[in-house]
């Protein structure tokens, strides 16, 4: 029966045309490779890119304020129009930074960094800028503003008191 089945098979291959191959398939499917993983490469850069330059459109924003850029240049002390709860990942005033009067104050959650809790902190706005900006007072856990907080007449101090645990 093998003897029979050769003999079909060989009369099959001489009757057939054979099939034509590339002349070098290897080295077209090393270079198919090649391109993959180029573009794999490239999409990836791509994504990273993307997420730095959304972080860092995140960053200004969240540097600002939340609110966008301030006016260009001081203007005369004034209370904002608008009062409203500033975002939980709004900055910290930082000693040092100009930030003018304060023309406002107030309790929100606050998340300090990305990887934090919220907490309750105290906020302020800037009379000058409207810029707000949460303060990092030390000794204060979480606070609501009214009792523990008050705001001198000219804007320029913030009075606080902390509580000490009884011993």
């Amino acid at each position: 029966m093998s003897d029979q089945l050769r003999s079909l098979l060989e009369d099959v291959a001489a009757t057939i045309d054979p099939v034509p191959l590339q002349r070098d398939p290897w080295r077209r499917a090393v270079r198919a490779r090649r391109v993959g993983q180029l573009l794999s490469s490239a999409a990836a850069l791509a994504v990273v890119v993307a997420l730095i330059g959304g972080w860092l459109a995140w960053d200004r924003h969240r540097l600002s304020g939340g609110q966008g850029e301030p006016s260009q240049g001081p203007s005369a002390p004034a209370i904002p129009s608008d009062l409203y709860a500033p975002a939980p990942w709004t900055a910290s005033l930082e000693e040092g930074e100009p930030f003018g009067q304060v023309a406002a104050f107030g309790g929100a959650a606050w998340r300090p960094h990305f990887y934090s809790s919220q907490r309750s902190a105290i906020y302020v706005v800037s009379a000058t800028t409207g810029v707000y900006r949460f303060l990092d007072l030390p000794g204060i856990g979480d606070t609501s503003p009214g009792d523990t907080v008050a705001l001198s007449p000219n804007g320029r101090y913030v009075a606080y008191s902390v509580a000490t645990p009884r011993r």
